[in-house]
């Protein structure tokens, strides 16, 4: 489930027109940056046994992700129902816990589900 989660995210249109250098939603670009701060410490602690990675995302991921989670909520009451970032939005929201779980599984490994979303 987190890697659908996370999908949902990483494959929008607006998301997709970003990596590949086109203009996109201000809230892709946002989402991407703040997923990009996940993967960078996912980064950090490539190779390290799964207690460890546990604790590392309790102290750096844990509130990234809860900022990332309450901005979500706010931001989607702001785009109109047409939107092409609001659908994926409301997808991980909903599915959430699911996404987070990482932080409490030291084995998931977040960098591999993003490359495996494209």
């Amino acid at each position: 489930m987190a890697q659908k989660a996370l999908t949902a995210v990483i494959s929008t249109r607006s998301v997709d027109a970003l990596v590949q250098g086109k203009p996109g939603s201000p809230i892709a670009l946002e989402a991407v940056r703040r997923l990009d701060a996940l993967f960078e410490i996912e980064r950090t602690i490539n190779g390290r046994d799964a207690d460890e990675r546990r604790a590392v995302r309790h102290q750096k991921s844990k509130p990234l992700l809860e900022h990332m989670h309450a901005w979500l909520l706010r931001g989607r009451e702001t785009l109109s129902r047409s939107s092409e970032v609001l659908k994926p939005m409301n997808y991980m929201l909903r599915r959430w816990d699911d996404f987070a779980r990482f932080l409490d599984d030291g084995r998931i490994c977040l960098t591999t589900i993003a490359l495996s979303a494209h």
